[in-house]
Parts: C-alpha cells; sequence; structure tokens
C-alpha cells in the first residue's frame, strides 16, 4: 500500500485570524482599596454613640438589654472602620492584612497579644504611609495607641472582677475613642488624597 501525501497548510497570516480579546489586567491590580472621605466619619461617629451609649447603659441592670446590643453594634462599626483603614494603607510596608488585623481580634485570649498588633501597628502603618506618601496627614499618636492596648489587656484579664472591670472599662472607653478619632483623622486624610 502506497501512502498517499497529504497536503501540508501553512499557518494563516496573522491578518487572516480574526481578533481575539485577550483579558488585560485592571489598571488598578493590586492597588489599595479606596474610600470615601464621609465613609469613615460616619463609622467613627456611629461607633462613638454606640459605644457610650452602650456603656452607660450596661452598668445599669435595667439598661442591660439595651445597653449590651449597643455595645455589640459598636464593635462591629470599631472592625468595619479598621477594616477599611488597614485595607488604604497596604503596600509593602504593611504589618498585616485587613482580614487577619480584625479577624484575630475576635480570638479570646489571643486578642490579648493582638490587639498590639492591630491597634499600636495601625497607627504605626498610618503614620509611616502618610509619610511615604507625603500625604498631609495629622499624626496618629502612637503612645496612646499602645496605652490603649495595654487597658484593653489589664480589662480582658480583670473581666471577671465585675466592679474592677466596670472602672476598667470607663478608663478605657475615652483613651479608645481618642485613638479612633485619630484613625479617623489619618485615614480620612489619606481617603481625600487618593494616593
Amino acid at each position: 500500500m502506497s501512502e498517499t501525501p497529504t497536503a501540508v497548510t501553512e499557518p494563516a497570516e496573522p491578518a487572516d485570524q480574526p481578533e481575539q480579546s485577550v483579558p488585560q489586567p485592571a489598571a488598578d491590580a493590586g492597588a489599595p482599596r479606596r474610600y470615601s472621605v464621609d465613609g469613615f466619619n460616619t463609622l467613627y461617629w456611629c461607633y462613638f454613640g454606640l459605644a457610650i451609649g452602650g456603656v452607660l447603659l450596661t452598668i445599669t441592670v435595667i439598661g442591660i438589654l439595651i445597653g449590651f446590643p449597643a455595645l455589640v453594634a459598636a464593635a462591629v462599626c470599631a472592625a468595619i472602620f479598621m477594616y477599611r483603614a488597614w485595607d488604604q494603607v497596604q503596600d509593602s510596608e504593611a504589618r498585616a492584612t485587613p482580614g487577619l488585623a480584625v479577624g484575630l481580634m475576635f480570638v479570646p485570649l489571643f486578642n490579648l497579644y493582638w490587639a498590639y498588633i492591630a491597634i499600636w501597628g495601625l497607627s504605626k502603618n498610618l503614620n509611616s504611609y502618610t509619610r511615604r506618601n507625603n500625604i498631609e496627614a495629622p499624626i496618629v499618636n502612637e503612645g496612646l495607641a499602645l496605652g490603649l492596648c495595654v487597658m484593653m489587656s489589664i480589662s480582658l484579664i480583670f473581666m471577671f472582677v465585675p466592679i474592677l472591670d466596670i472602672i476598667l472599662v470607663l478608663a478605657t472607653l475615652p483613651l479608645g475613642l481618642i485613638v479612633m478619632n485619630d484613625f479617623r483623622k489619618a485615614s480620612m486624610a489619606i481617603a481625600a488624597s487618593g494616593a
């Protein structure tokens, strides 16, 4: 049997081939997500009102039914705020991802350590990010952020000593509001800069 030669076809010229669209990566792929200035402001004031109202209502026996849900809502506002603040400073210098920074704050006992990464670390990251990117923003007081972490740790340690814990929470609350306000101002400056 003889084999019949098969015709060899040459590849078609590039002009003869239909154009295929190749998905291109987005221009901002890998860039941190930006949030609105008003979003940080709104989250902070929701946190502020719910935290103060919740603490004041919780220390009264009658107000526990209203105060505890208000404190839970304040914690949700704070978690969203912290996630967004961490998300804005994501670059090669960031100490943690937003999900890790916020998520590990909810792990019992481990959060005694992690607060120093999530809160004190955020104060450092906000300051260094604004310096690196030449953003005019108020400096976040890193000492107050560290003090807040220490007070939160002490409060968690004495959580089962009711009178002492109430005193510690009442002492920690103003410090937390001041630190979150520093975070708010710096985050709003970053959001306004678009950097």
